[in-house]
């Protein structure tokens, strides 16, 4: 049974003089045998081997190798593959699609939100029928949900009132998902609401609520936690090591009370506070 630069001294790296001087003579040799190279293709010069392609012994040099084996970088996907990823991907292209999202700078902030957003409200309104992934105890729309609220709570303050109004316009878990990012993002407004959350049909709902709870430092919500200690939703997983069982709001919840500074004792399955 189991749960879930500067260096010191700068100058002590900086080459010495006699080592500077190497590198300066170094670099005054490279530039000479560039513009020599240059003059050999301008000239059509087929006489050196480099040029040429080929050694005396018409073997390949190691460099030329080492460039025809190299791989051709991924060019880097627009929005718009993105979006496509995240509307008709399996689950682990949704997954690393979710968590690209929010560095993605060259996309606007509204459109990263509306993006991740969108996805938010189709993993809870339609969720996957995949099969559950390896190693996990959460199906796969409740894995995806978890990276899209947290890629939301990754963009910043400025996305804050943008949330808000999607979250607005939303009602039952697809609302709390967008809370729970929220809360990712700071907003304490949301917290008495995740509160509620913590009563929510969806043990994915319930779990994360309580995790936030427990981040943005709400004591209120102690009572909510301390009933969530006996949530009902238990799974099963398996790994190496066999199987296992796992009790994600208990232990979420935990977790939260622990770091509001309530001490939880755990035997077995059952959680505790402690007087």
């Amino acid at each position: 049974m189991r749960p879930e630069h500067l260096p010191p001294c700068a100058a002590a790296h900086l080459p010495s003089r006699g080592t500077r001087r190497t590198l300066a003579n170094t670099h005054r040799l490279g530039t000479a045998l560039c513009i020599a190279l240059v003059l050999l293709l301008i000239t059509g010069c087929t006489m050196c081997p480099l040029l040429s392609g080929r050694r005396s012994s018409d073997e390949p040099t190691p460099i030329a190798e080492s460039v025809a084996g190299a791989a051709t970088p991924e060019p880097t996907p627009d929005a718009a593959t993105l979006v496509q990823a995240l509307e008709d991907g399996d689950w682990e292209t949704r997954l690393a699609a979710a968590h690209a999202v929010p560095e993605r700078e060259d996309i606007p902030l509204p459109d990263r939100v509306t993006v991740l957003a969108d996805a938010v409200q189709r993993e809870v309104e339609q969720p996957s029928a995949e099969p559950q992934p390896d190693h996990s105890y959460l199906p796969v729309s409740g894995v995806v949900r978890l990276r899209l609220a947290r890629s939301l709570g990754a963009l910043g303050d400025d996305a804050i009132a943008l949330l808000r109004d999607r979250a607005a316009a939303a009602e039952g878990d697809v609302r709390y998902s967008y809370l729970i990012a929220l809360g990712y993002l700071g907003d304490r407004d949301v917290a008495p609401e995740l509160g509620d959350a913590l009563q929510s049909s969806d043990p994915v709902i319930r779990m994360d609520a309580a995790r936030v709870l427990g981040l943005l430092g709400y004591r209120e919500a102690i009572p909510a936690l301390q009933a969530a200690l006996e949530d009902p939703y238990v799974s099963e997983g398996e790994d190496s090591l066999g199987t296992y069982t796992i009790y994600p709001v208990r232990e979420q919840a935990a977790g939260a009370l622990e770091a509001l500074g309530v001490t939880v004792e755990r035997d077995g399955d059952t959680f505790t506070v402690s007087p």
